[in-house]
C-alpha cells in the first residue's frame, strides 16, 4: 500500500509511527496479533473486511467503518472477497 508516514517507527517525542492504505486481496488476511507497544486504527475505505476483536468476536466492516484497537490488546482483519478489500491503518503510541 501507500505510506503516508515512514515505515521506521515514530521518533523521540512522536506519536504515529505510522500510516498507510493497506490492501488485501479476496481470501487474505492478517492474522490476528497484539499491540503491546501501540495502538492501531483501520478505516475501510472499499470493499469489506472481517475484524477479529481482542474477544475473538468476528465483525464484518465496509466502507466508512472505523476499529480502535488500544494498546495491549489483539486483533486481526481478513477480507471473504469477492473484491480487495482497502483501508487505511494508523499506529500511534
Amino acid at each position: 500500500g501507500k505510506y503516508y508516514l515512514g515505515p521506521d517507527g515514530a521518533g523521540d517525542g512522536e506519536s504515529f509511527s505510522m500510516a498507510s492504505e493497506m490492501t488485501l486481496a479476496p481470501g487474505h488476511s492478517i492474522g490476528v496479533h497484539t499491540h503491546d507497544a501501540n495502538e492501531e486504527i483501520y478505516v475501510i475505505l472499499s470493499g469489506q473486511g472481517d475484524y477479529t476483536d481482542e474477544q475473538g468476536a468476528v465483525h464484518r466492516l465496509s466502507a466508512g467503518d472505523m476499529t480502535l484497537t488500544r494498546r495491549g490488546q489483539s486483533h486481526g482483519m481478513a477480507n471473504p472477497g469477492p473484491e480487495t478489500l482497502v483501508f487505511l491503518a494508523v499506529i500511534a503510541r
